[in-house]
């Protein structure tokens, strides 16, 4: 079953999905981004270990900022430097994501100073994880928001 069929048979009842170690294609990305926009039942998106890259994880994204049901978005070990703009974007309109993963990615300086600077809006989040992420510590240090849960020391 393809995902443009696996995202049409969502129902009603399906509260989390989760796709792991897939890789999913950029067409397919555009797909599941379409599909959240009008999801109605989905709490928790779980896609960790896919090697998405930032124009796979895009559309997702742009997805969530219609979505008024996730709650959770785990985008922990994929392959993220720049969508944290597109991240930060989503988090100023986004009213229901109260945990983010960003664990083990490599955002750049950019993408943690836009999301550092959603979280100054956004008042629903309230456990972002961005340990082991290949940042620039030293530049974006003053940009830390004590509300996340990310360490200089890790």
């Amino acid at each position: 079953m393809c995902i443009r069929d696996r995202c049409k048979s969502i129902g009603k009842a399906l509260m989390n999905l989760k796709i792991k170690k897939s890789r999913i294609p950029e067409e397919s990305s555009v797909i599941m981004g379409e599909m959240l926009r009008n999801n109605k039942s989905l709490i928790a998106l779980e896609l960790e270990f896919n090697k998405l890259a930032d124009k796979v994880v895009e559309p997702i994204i742009e997805g969530l900022k219609a979505n008024k049901m996730i709650a959770k978005l785990n985008l922990k070990y994929n392959n993220i430097e720049k969508s944290g703009t597109i991240i930060g974007a989503m988090l100023k309109i986004n009213k229901t994501l109260t945990k983010l993963n960003l664990m083990t990615n490599y955002l750049d300086y950019v993408s943690v100073k836009d999301m550092s600077e959603a979280l100054k809006v956004n008042k629903t989040l309230i456990d972002l994880e961005l340990s082991l992420s290949l940042i620039h510590i030293c530049r974006c240090r003053r940009y830390a928001v004590c509300r996340s849960r990310w360490s200089p020391y890790h």
